[in-house]
């Protein structure tokens, strides 16, 4: 992300009240525009809707979710392993495709525990 365009946004927004609500709000912020991103770049490159993503990652077990959500830490090739099932529902095979799945997954993730 663009460290000026992250500057420009926080120009438009008052000083959070602590550190936490800081941090916080810096994450929420990389999980939207990741979310945005990657849902921007399955729907462009494999005709993958919102709708379809949200529909495959409710039928994702929790357990897994997790295992997904530990691969923010990992080289990307792993991870696309943790997101076959997935993956699978939604019919994409492209390691490309894995990667954006992933990043997206992750970025759930990181909101949900922020919410």
């Amino acid at each position: 992300m663009n460290p000026a365009l992250i500057q420009l946004a926080q120009s438009q927004c008052p000083s959070p009240a602590t550190r936490e609500i800081d941090a916080a709000s810096k994450d929420a912020w990389a999980g939207t525009v990741m979310t945005n991103w990657a849902e921007g770049e399955l729907s462009a490159r494999y005709a993958v809707t919102p709708f379809a993503l949200a529909r495959a990652w409710g039928h994702v077990p929790a357990g897994a979710r997790r295992q997904i959500a530990a691969g923010f830490d990992k080289e990307q090739s792993a991870v696309r392993g943790d997101v076959a099932g997935f993956a699978a529902e939604l019919h994409l095979t492209a390691p490309v495709a894995l990667d954006l799945l992933s990043a997206w997954a992750i970025a759930q993730m990181k909101l949900a525990e922020l919410n």
